[in-house]
This record gives C-alpha cells, structure tokens and sequence, in this order.
C-alpha cells in the first residue's frame, strides 16, 4: 500500500450539532482537525502518501444543522489549504449542486440527503481535484 484516502467526520458533525435534543459527542472544527493531522503524520511515518476527500454535502439531512455546516465547511477549507497532507479530492465540488452548493446535485443525492446516489458515488470517483 502507498496511498490513503481520507474521507471522515462528516457522521461526527451531524451527531455533534444534532438540533433534535440527541447530540452527542460535541466535538469543534478544531478537534477534527486535530484528528485528520494525527491520522496524516501516522500515515506518513509509515511512508504512505495522504489523499484527503472534502466532506459532501449534507443540508437536508436528518442530523443537519447550521453550526454543522460551518464545522463542515471550515474542515473543507482546511483540506484544501494544508499543507500537511499530499492532495485532496474535492467531493464537494463534485456532487454540491452549483446553485445551491450546500446541498447534492439532486441526481447525485440518494434520497437521505446524506449519501450519494450511484450518480453520485461515479461523479467523485471520477473526480481528480
């Protein structure tokens, strides 16, 4: 093995800004990012080259929220400004509807809001930046 791909915490900032009275594990922008570096210097210390994937979108999910998006549009950020990691994939761009990029492509949502249709799953797999 030589690469990773990182494509994580999307579940933990639904959970943690969960408006419905059942969130848990409240972790900030900050903490996961504390984790995604972790992960990346432990990958690296065993010479694998770190790929990481933009969150996708997710208004309009169950668990959605508006301090959710930000925790998930900060994190996307930092994926594609650091310097820490080796590239990245922006699923974001791949599957967010362009007029309304918080939300999926309707062709690419698979009905949850949450996870990509099989549309969606070819559009980031075919997806190289």
């Amino acid at each position: 093995m030589k690469y990773i791909i990182i494509l994580e915490a999307i579940n933990d900032i639904g959970h943690a800004y969960d408006t419905s009275g059942r969130a848990y594990d409240v972790v900030s922008a900050d903490d996961l990012i504390a984790g995604y570096v972790q992960m990346v210097e432990r990958a690296h210390m065993h010479g694998l080259k770190v790929y990481m994937a933009t969150l996708t979108p997710y208004v309009g999910a169950k668990y959605q929220s508006d301090a959710g998006e930000e925790v998930r549009k900060t994190l996307n950020q930092w994926i594609r400004t650091t310097d820490k990691i080796d590239g990245f994939i922006d699923f974001d761009k791949a599957t967010a509807d362009p007029a309304h990029p918080d939300t999926f492509l309707p062709a690419y949502d698979h009905g949850d809001h949450l996870h990509p249709s099989d549309p969606g799953y070819k559009a980031m797999a075919t997806r190289s930046t």
